[in-house]
């Protein structure tokens, strides 16, 4: 397992092509379900950009800035059978990735929900506990559970 060192912050609908400075790189449509929810979870992905799609099933472990993370890519039988057998619905967002003043930053937008986020991801720990966030990036929530994904999806279920 790779260790996945990220801040994430909430953030309002923002036009990113507004803002001086950011270059838009990639945009992905990402839809998500979970096997397993907790501090511990099991998740299977679909990436859609452009006309191409991946499948991936996700490992992750622990809270906050630093979580062990595992990732393969899987056929997308594996991931429909998945899907199917889990029975719930996804979660989906639209994912832009950016870059600005050097860093890259991803925007995710919820379907179906007013949330919007920002992460950074970093190669260290010490990178991310010297980074200052940009004055347009929103209150931080990377040590608040809240916000996983997992528990807008766990609401979106009714668990």
């Amino acid at each position: 397992m790779s260790l996945e060192i990220e801040r994430k912050y909430l953030c309002e609908t923002i036009q990113l092509e507004n803002i001086l400075g950011i270059k838009i790189i990639k945009e992905a449509i990402l839809e998500q379900n979970y096997l397993l929810v907790g501090e511990d979870e099991l998740r299977i992905r679909k990436k859609k950009m452009g006309p191409d799609d991946s499948y991936f099933l996700t490992i992750k472990k622990g809270l906050g800035l630093i979580r062990e993370e595992s990732e393969i890519i899987i056929p997308p039988m594996f991931y429909n059978y998945l899907n199917t057998y889990n029975g719930h619905k996804p979660l989906v967002k639209k994912r832009t990735i950016f870059t600005f003043e050097g860093n890259e930053f991803s925007y995710d937008e919820y379907k179906d929900s007013k949330m919007r986020v920002i992460e950074i991801e970093f190669s260290c720990e010490e990178d991310a506990t010297r980074f200052v966030p940009p004055t347009w990036i929103g209150t931080e929530v990377t040590d608040d559970k809240a916000y996983k994904n997992q528990n807008l999806w766990k609401e979106f279920n009714n668990f």
